[in-house]
């Protein structure tokens, strides 16, 4: 199978920006697939249980999703989502935080490579990237890293 050099993968951890990057490639016509942990479509049987069956406050954390995406290009495990969650909530240092989000990341690069996408650029987030770009550089797919900035209060304390 060749590489379709116009289309994106976007693998990303979290609704980061509600979905907003791969939902401008959908609407621009180049996404190939979005890939995360997490993704339950509005109206879905999975979001009308979690509306049903837990609280409002713990419903909307659960119901990720953006109407401007088409959940057929949506590759995700919310099992595995739901998992890193509470490996996250049950983290007692920062060490044990990095080694659930690291742990996410894992999957998440195993899933893009075991699908053997067809995109010829993939756009990660710096969370989790490491292994999925090892894997990708060698094959020439670009690759297109989004760096988020730390809160405000962390980069006072950071460079104050």
């Amino acid at each position: 199978m060749s590489l379709n050099q116009n289309r994106i993968i976007v693998a990303q951890l979290g609704a980061r920006m509600h979905y907003a990057v791969p939902k401008v490639f959908h609407q621009a016509g180049l996404l190939e697939r979005l890939y995360t942990d997490l993704f339950i479509p509005s109206g879905s049987l999975s979001a009308r249980l979690i509306d049903e069956l837990l609280p409002r406050r713990l419903a909307g954390k659960l119901k990720r999703n953006n109407p401007g995406l088409s959940p057929e290009l949506v590759s995700s495990n919310n099992l595995h989502g739901l998992i890193t969650k509470v490996r996250l909530r049950q983290a007692r240092s920062p060490l044990a935080e990095v080694n659930a989000h690291d742990q996410a990341a894992r999957w998440l690069a195993r899933r893009v490579v075991a699908d053997h996408p067809v995109a010829g650029m993939i756009y990660g987030f710096e969370t989790a990237s490491l292994e999925l770009f090892r894997w990708a550089k060698p094959r020439n797919l670009k690759l297109i890293l989004e760096q988020c900035v730390a809160p405000r209060q962390t980069q006072i304390a950071t460079l104050g």
